[in-house]
């Protein structure tokens, strides 16, 4: 064997060793893990009641996880603590932070401004791990004991640039797209009473390069942090297309597309628009297991 084809040999190990070490925030085809399909904006009350009325709070499958929560903030990956999301990892010491809210925002690194320049050396899609920040948090929370026949759901509003999520000392998931919301279930992850929820998140991340505007660099959990629960068989997104009757152009023309998730089950899906609180239209969808189905009754405008 040569001395020459040595070196080579080496310089492949170390190539792949150096790939596979790569972290999520640094690999632009991968943006989530675990994660939810994305869906439209809603929540799935137990009643048409509470629907109209609009008030997550006042939903039994609903707990609000906003608030304090310890912090930990570190300048520079290896510095993070990483062992933090384990149950019995001591927190004692550590401060505190406001969820929603934004880590410079509370005395957490600096806020930067910049318009054509990249805050950070343009590597694509690599960030310098010593600038890098993270933020770690860690809470507990309560899962009800009524919430055990059902699927558990994670909703983060909006955080950022990138972050992992472990339940209970799990790893649960990570997403980018810091503003957009992320979904996760959790069902498998949390236990009836007492549970821990820990997130580490790092402040830019290869998205990081496409979110290059004039605006001010901030980050953190930016948007509402809850969780939910669900039926087995459930409504996991819908879309609503509006259109005139070409005809006449006089009636509106009204369809809906639902989307089942969960285990099979049958029924129908009734479809109502309201004035408020009257409701002024109605129409059902038969036959409706776990799937696709599309209503689109024509409703006079």
């Amino acid at each position: 064997m040569s001395i020459r084809y040595i070196f080579a040999s080496l310089a492949m190990a170390a190539a792949f060793g150096c790939a596979a070490a790569t972290p999520e925030w640094e690999q632009p085809g991968v943006v989530a893990l675990n994660r939810e399909p994305m869906k439209a904006t809603f929540f799935n009350f137990e009643s048409v009641e509470k629907a109209v009325a609009g008030d997550m709070a006042a939903s039994q499958y609903y707990r609000s996880l906003d608030g304090t929560w310890s912090f930990a903030y570190t300048q520079g990956t290896d510095r993070r603590p990483v062992d933090f999301y384990k149950p019995g990892y001591d927190i004692s010491s550590w401060k505190t932070i406001q969820v929603p809210g934004m880590m410079q925002a509370q005395g957490y690194g600096k806020p930067i401004f910049t318009n054509i320049k990249y805050p950070f050396p343009a590597n694509q899609p690599f960030i310098p791990h010593d600038l890098n920040e993270v933020g770690s948090y860690r809470r507990d929370f309560e899962v009800p004991a009524g919430w055990q026949e059902r699927d558990v759901f994670l909703h983060i509003g909006a955080a950022g640039a990138a972050y992992y999520i472990w339940i209970n000392g799990e790893k649960v998931g990570y997403s980018e797209d810091s503003k957009l919301p992320s979904e996760f279930n959790i069902g498998k992850f949390v236990r009836a009473g007492r549970n821990t929820i820990a997130i580490e998140l790092y402040r830019w991340a290869d998205g990081s390069y496409l979110e290059d505007q004039d605006f001010w660099r901030v980050s953190g959990i930016e948007r509402s942090v809850y969780i939910y629960a669900e039926p087995k068989a459930r409504l996991r997104d819908f879309t609503v297309t509006a259109a005139l009757d070409k005809a006449h152009y006089r009636d509106g023309i009204f369809a809906l597309e639902a989307a089942m998730a969960g285990q099979p089950a049958g029924g129908s899906i009734v479809a109502s628009i309201y004035d408020g609180a009257r409701s002024v239209w109605s129409a059902a969808a038969p036959s409706l297991p776990a799937g696709h189905r599309r209503c689109a009754p024509r409703c006079p405008m």
